[in-house]
């Protein structure tokens, strides 16, 4: 009996001891992802310098976004450019004298329906499980996390994201295509207190020595034609 009542004691002495502590509080995966969507939510304008790391190629260049879902990548690596004004997406390839159009909505309806997904990230959560990194906390700066496809072969195989912890922008992503294949994002230099005008994210022609191909995936043996040919 004086065993027990001295180890009840010493454990209340710890457990006072902890109390007495400063609250921690222990970030979940949860409130990271909601981070993640309001920082979305907030973000009206976005300017960055970005690269592209495709499995051992590599692009870099100026990216722009505007809310909803308005962006521009125009590379200073081959003066590629990729556009979309969320109705449209192009993706122009100058070297091959390319510009690829494809409808991303072909009706008001399903453009209004791609205006609510844009607010949430119900499609990421949907498709994807989320878990801390190994060493996910840790990062001064970031939260990293780890998303797996739910069901196999959709998608990627794997994702990680690197969350700014101040503002939940996605700074820099990894990937692995189902092929395989390693890609990476990462975006620096970022500012958000910019103001951008809609006519940016419209695609003119450059040249009428250009090929138009609409909603159809390049065929593989077009990159062994180069525009010189």
């Amino acid at each position: 009996m004086m065993r027990i009542m001295v180890a009840a004691l010493a454990l209340l002495a710890i457990s006072g001891s902890l109390a007495a502590q400063k609250k921690v509080d222990v970030v979940s995966v949860k409130t990271v992802v909601q981070l993640m969507e309001k920082g979305l939510q907030s973000l009206d304008n976005m300017t960055a310098d970005y690269v592209i790391d495709n499995d051992g190629y590599r692009n870099a260049g100026t990216f722009f976004y505007k809310k909803p879902f308005f962006i521009r990548l125009n590379s200073s690596t081959d003066a590629s450019q990729i556009v979309s004004n969320g109705k449209l997406l192009w993706v122009f390839l100058p070297y091959y004298g390319i510009v690829a159009e494809q409808d991303l909505a072909k009706s008001e309806s399903e453009y209004t329906s791609l205006l609510g997904r844009t607010k949430n990230l119900n499609q990421l959560k949907q498709e994807y499980s989320f878990r801390f990194a190994e060493g996910g906390r840790a990062d001064a700066a970031h939260y990293i996390l780890d998303l797996e496809p739910r069901v196999s072969k959709i998608g990627f195989k794997s994702i990680r994201l690197w969350v700014h912890k101040d503002s939940g922008i996605i700074t820099r992503a990894t990937a692995w295509t189902v092929n395989n294949r390693p890609l990476s994002l990462t975006f620096s230099n970022i500012k958000t207190d910019v103001e951008l005008q809609p006519t940016i994210f419209w695609f003119g022609m450059p040249d009428a020595n250009v090929q138009v191909i609409r909603n159809t995936i390049l065929p593989v043996d077009i990159f062994d034609k180069a525009r010189r040919q």
